[in-house]
């Protein structure tokens, strides 16, 4: 009885429910890759619906099977779900250039262009210069620091 105790108090502590149900994103990444693309979104459908703590990649990942199966209509669909759904996903730029491509091949060529012109917007403006010239100077602050300390430095 006290090893069970144990357990779950240590399961409790690490913020894991005893009762939560894993993501089925593994499963649904193991039917992409054998490109079994209707079990994968079938898989993502339930994911998503049953809230699953990864839904947005599950999400992407559906939009990713359905664009591989050629029904690009519901890829563009699907990802426009994610980028509606959730909005501060880092799988929403992904689908968003997903969603382009889906275009490109329905002929919506008009769209898929604007799609990509707000992107490269987006990746070019100056502010999001600003934040990488910021992220790489701290790297390189970091990077300076440990090499003085593994130099005997102060």
């Amino acid at each position: 009885m006290k090893p069970l105790i144990a357990c779950l108090f240590t399961l409790a502590i690490a913020g894991i429910r005893a009762d939560a149900a894993p993501s089925s994103l593994p499963q649904i990444q193991a039917e992409m890759r054998n490109l079994q693309f209707g079990k994968a979104i079938e898989l993502a459908d339930k994911a998503v619906a049953g809230k699953d703590e990864k839904a947005d990649e599950a999400l992407f990942l559906k939009a990713t099977a359905l664009f591989q199966t050629k029904k690009y209509g519901d890829a563009v669909s699907a990802a426009d779900r994610l980028i509606a759904d959730f909005p501060e996903s880092d799988w929403r730029y992904k689908a968003v250039f997903l969603k382009a491509q889906a275009l490109v091949e329905l002929k919506k060529f008009a769209e898929a262009a604007a799609t990509y012109e707000a992107e490269s917007a987006r990746i070019l403006s100056p502010e999001r210069k600003q934040a990488l010239v910021g992220e790489i100077l701290r790297f390189a602050e970091k990077l300076a620091a440990r090499s003085l300390l593994s130099a005997g430095g102060p």
